[in-house]
This record gives structure tokens, C-alpha cells and sequence, in this order.
């Protein structure tokens, strides 16, 4: 069947004037369109942003990773204890899947431009879906990794609800794996029902399609927004808690930086795909048909990928340069939770927290993924920053402590004795 010769069918709309002025939906076909033109455009700047992303990609993880072959970054992949799932290896998987969602955008794109009269319908529906699936995939890793950060922390520096590590692994793998299963099996039977003829059925099913990307969408930008701001409260209240200085200071800043910067990135992308999404389940027919909404949509929905590989890529390659507190002085500062503000007492609280709070910190032995696991994502990937020895703490005196049997607070010898 020769998708370019039908008239008025699910993918296809021709106009009743002598021109027969025909509108594509062009996430299938483009030839013999009024979109053509300006599709053609889009998908060649599409491929260029692709190429870019791709090619900064490459250089970035050569570079991170010691000139190691890109792909041998999946062997970070590694399980610890409690089914968790350590963050160096989160942010690997989540960067091989933005890249690969380039290589298949890339994929794509250059299909619609130069083998459009290929009319199988469901390797057309199929091949548009599935690089979609894998960049969605990344930013679910990176879910992950913050969600297991905040379930490992301690509730002596947390407030309010947080998830367990079993829930975390439930919620993250589902939504992980729903795009692949739904999302498929929708974009298949339509694919499958355009060819057959059953364009009733397939409209059914590309709508669908499209509620599902919607509500997976909108539930993991509320997720990343959630779980990421949680986490920058929770790595700022270790900065006052522990008084943190020198270059530490500077490289727990710039992660939180760089998590903000990803949040959100995240934020704005999902939620923008969300609203596109649920824009063209609902208003399908009526978009499709005007050449002008087909192409604003078509251009923003393709290129908005692209932009946000690009931007999560920039996110990990910098490298902000903070000032850190003075060293050995007394420091005023402002808890990020109870906004009281004192100065430093020198064992790391300030001089305004009561009795049994101090108490409470000073029992407070955290777990090295609440609080070593910072050190991880502000200094991995990136390779433009400084790196440090997980177990080199620093008392507030600014000064390595020795085992922890030198200078600090009991929270901080008791940090190093649990991270060894």
C-alpha cells in the first residue's frame, strides 16, 4: 500500500478545491503535503541539534570516564544493598539514554526526509515512539537515584514524609517500564489498524497514545520536582548542620547548582511535552488540517528533545565556582528549615539551636547515602571538578580529620567510622 497515493484517511486530509491541497500528519508522512516544506526544515535542524547533542555527549564522557569507549560507562551500572542502586551508575544510564535518544531522533528524522515512500504504517508509528521512550527512560533514572538519596536519609536533618527504598524501586521501575509496555502496544495496534483499513480503531488508539504520555508525563515532572527540591533542602541543611568549608564547600554548592539546574530543565521540558501531548490527543483532527498549527507544533515538539539533552548536558558540564565560608572564623548563618540565624558555635550547630536538638544531632549517625552520596553528584559525571576521598571529612575548623579520632563533632567522627 502506498501511504502517498490515499485521500482523506486517518493520516492523510485532502482538501475539496481543483489544487487538492492534502494535510500530513507528520509524525507518519510529509510527502506530497502542504507541510512538507517546513517539515523538511525542521527535521534537518532536528538533525543537526541530534548530531550536536551526540557529538558534545561523546566528548564530555570520554573525557569524564578517562577516554574509556562511551558505551562501557553501562558497566557502572551496580547494585548495593538494599536493591538500591548507586548514583555514579544513575547518572550513567540516564546519560546513555539521552544520547541514544539523539542516535534515534537522528534515526528518524533522516527516514521522514529520504525513505518517506516506505508504507509499512506500523514500523512508521513505531520508529516515531520509541526514541521518546528512552529519553523518558533517562530522566526516570535520575528519579531514582535523588528518590533512593532522600528515602536513605535521616529524619534528625528531614522533614516530612519520604519514600522508602522499596517504594522508590516499585514507583521508579514502573514508570520506567510503562512507556515501553502502553505506549508500544498503542502506537502497534494503531499502526496495525492504518494499514487494515480500520481508521476508527486506530484513532481510538492514537489517542490513547497520547492520555498515556500525558498522565507518564505530568507524573514524572511533579515527581522530579518534588523529590529534587527535597533534596537540595536536605543537602543544604547538611552545609549548615556540618559547616562544611574550604573546596568541599564550593563542590557541594556547585552540585546543588547543578541539581537545581536539572530540576529544572526537567521541570519545563515534561511539562511542556505533557501540555503538547494532550494538546493533540484532544485536537487532533483540527491541528492536522491547518498547516500553519501543524507546523508550530511539529517544530516545537521535535526540537524541544534535542534542547533538553543539550541542556542537561551543559548542567553536568559545568563546573560553578562558590565561596566558600571563612576558614576557622565564626560564621553567621540562617538554617535553611527553622530560618533562626547565630553563629557557629565550632561544633558545627548554631548557638540558637535548644538543647535537645543539639542532643539530637549529636546522635545522629546518617547513612553514607544521605550524605556521601552528594560528594557523587556534584563531582560525577562532571569532570571539570575537583574530585575528593569519600572518607576526607572536614571539621569546622576547615582542616581533614584523622580517622575520625581527630577535631569535629560526634555526627562527623561517626559519619567517618559508618563510611568506612
Amino acid at each position: 500500500m502506498d501511504v502517498n497515493s490515499q485521500i482523506n484517511t486517518v493520516w492523510r486530509v485532502c482538501d475539496n478545491n481543483p489544487d487538492q491541497t492534502c494535510h500530513c500528519d507528520w509524525r507518519l508522512t510529509i510527502k506530497n503535503c502542504a507541510e512538507e516544506r517546513v517539515m523538511n526544515i525542521v527535521y534537518i535542524i532536528n538533525i543537526a541539534l541530534s548530531a550536536l547533542t551526540v557529538i558534545f555527549g561523546k566528548l564530555l564522557a570520554c573525557i569524564c570516564w578517562e577516554n574509556e569507549s562511551f558505551f562501557k560507562v553501562i558497566a557502572l551500572w551496580s547494585e548495593v544493598k538494599g536493591g538500591d542502586f548507586s548514583d555514579q551508575s544513575l547518572w550513567s544510564v540516564s546519560y546513555c539514554s539521552s544520547l541514544f535518544s539523539a542516535y534515534v531522533s537522528f534515526t528518524h528524522n533522516a527516514f521522514s526526509l529520504f525513505c518517506s515512500a516506505f508504507g509499512n504504517m506500523i514500523f512508521r508509528s513505531f520508529i516515531f515512539e520509541i526514541p521518546w521512550q528512552w529519553g523518558f527512560g533517562g530522566f526516570v533514572l535520575y528519579l531514582i537515584g535523588i528518590a533512593q538519596t532522600l528515602a536513605d536519609s535521616h529524619k534528625a536533618i528531614s522533614t516530612g514524609w519520604l519514600p522508602s527504598p522499596v517504594l522508590v524501586d516499585v514507583f521508579g521501575f514502573s514508570l520506567l517500564l510503562l512507556p515501553f509496555i502502553a505506549n508500544n502496544t498503542c502506537s502497534l495496534i494503531a499502526g496495525a489498524m492504518l494499514d487494515a483499513g480500520h481508521d476508527r480503531v486506530a484513532v481510538i488508539f492514537i489517542r490513547l497514545l497520547y492520555v498515556f504520555w500525558f498522565v507518564e508525563d505530568s507524573t514524572l515532572a511533579i515527581s522530579v520536582v518534588w523529590a529534587g527540591s527535597r533534596l537540595v533542602r536536605l543537602l543544604t541543611r547538611h552545609l549548615f548542620q556540618f559547616r562544611v568549608t574550604g573546596e568541599r564547600y564550593s563542590s557541594i554548592k556547585g552540585g546543588i547548582l547543578k541539581i537545581k539546574l536539572v530540576i529544572v530543565i526537567a521541570g519545563i521540558g515534561l511539562s511542556g511535552f505533557a501540555s503538547f501531548l494532550l494538546l493533540y490527543g484532544i485536537l487532533r483532527d483540527y491541528i492536522m488540517t491547518s498547516t500553519v498549527g501543524s507546523a508550530i507544533l511539529g517544530g516545537i515538539w521535535t526540537w524541544l528533545g534535542a534542547f533538553m539533552c543539550i541542556s542537561c548536558e551543559a548542567a553536568v558540564a559545568i563546573s560553578p565556582k562558590m565561596a566558600a565560608p571563612s576558614v576557622g572564623l565564626p560564621d553567621s548563618s540562617v538554617d535553611p528549615y527553622t530560618g533562626r540565624t547565630g553563629v557557629s558555635s565550632g561544633g558545627g550547630f548554631s548557638s540558637h539551636h535548644s538543647k535537645g536538638e543539639v542532643e539530637s544531632y549529636g546522635k545522629y549517625s546518617p547513612s553514607p547515602a544521605a550524605l556521601v552520596a552528594l560528594h557523587t553528584i556534584s563531582n560525577s559525571p562532571s569532570c571539570f571538578a575537583p574530585h575528593y576521598e569519600e572518607e576526607k571529612y572536614y571539621s569546622p575548623t576547615g582542616l581533614p580529620m584523622d580517622e575520625g579520632i581527630g577535631s569535629g563533632t560526634l555526627s562527623e567522627i561517626r559519619l567517618i567510622g559508618e563510611a568506612k
